[in-house]
């Protein structure tokens, strides 16, 4: 037992045994009902953001086959799967590193090749679980369409604006559009009348404007 408390807190399984630790802490606080599980997922947060790193690391988990899920569940797999093929190794390997050289040596690319088997095993653990999320989504887009959110950014536009939804929970963040001359602003009270697939947003109307059809 000593053994391995040593070698689950030595280079190169101790960044695993860090990341599995925060994602256990994760799951403990999240269960509790103080975060989403979609905590993680990035929305650019102000229009006058550049958009590309956010396109950029979401191409990235598409290519990476890690797409479809939430952030944290991905993140999840990886610690497990990660910790579980570097930490069994390492205790075989434990003899051959005896100092810090040795050990950099053998653990960085033995780390590499376990993050790699890691990203691999979770890109196929899921995908039986796209179609859930999936589901959920379509459920959670016809449920919204005329209720009641906030508008939270500065303006809203055709092409930018954010609103927050009063789930119940921790709330949603919903992406929303509208012309700009309407003039919704940070505060205002905005109706969910349709969802744009091809933006994965919402299009607003005014509370006035839905009870009078306008």
């Amino acid at each position: 037992m000593d053994n391995l408390t040593v070698n689950i807190l030595a280079y190169p399984v101790l960044p695993y045994t860090l990341l599995t630790g925060l994602v256990f802490i994760y799951w403990l606080v999240a269960a509790l009902g103080f975060l989403d599980i979609d905590v993680l997922d990035i929305e650019s947060p102000d229009g006058d953001l550049d958009g590309d790193s956010f396109d950029a690391l979401a191409g990235l988990l598409m290519k990476l086959g890690l797409n479809g899920v939430p952030l944290t569940l991905v993140i999840t797999f990886i610690s497990l799967y990660g910790f579980i093929a570097v930490a069994v190794p390492s205790m075989f390997l434990e003899v051959f590193m005896v100092g810090n050289i040795t050990k950099l040596l053998i653990g960085t690319p033995l780390l590499i090749a376990v993050t790699y088997v890691a990203i691999k095993l979770t890109s196929i653990s899921i995908i039986p679980l796209r179609k859930f999320f999936k589901k959920m989504e379509v459920y959670t887009e016809k449920k919204l369409i005329g209720q009641v959110c906030t508008v939270r950014t500065s303006k809203v536009t055709q092409e930018f604006g954010e609103a927050t939804f009063n789930d119940g929970g921790a709330g949603l963040i919903l992406k929303i559009r509208a012309p700009e001359e309407k003039g919704f602003k940070n505060g205002d009270t905005v109706i969910l009348l349709e969802y744009l697939e091809h933006d994965d947003a919402y299009r607003v109307v005014s509370e006035d404007d839905f009870k009078y059809g306008q």
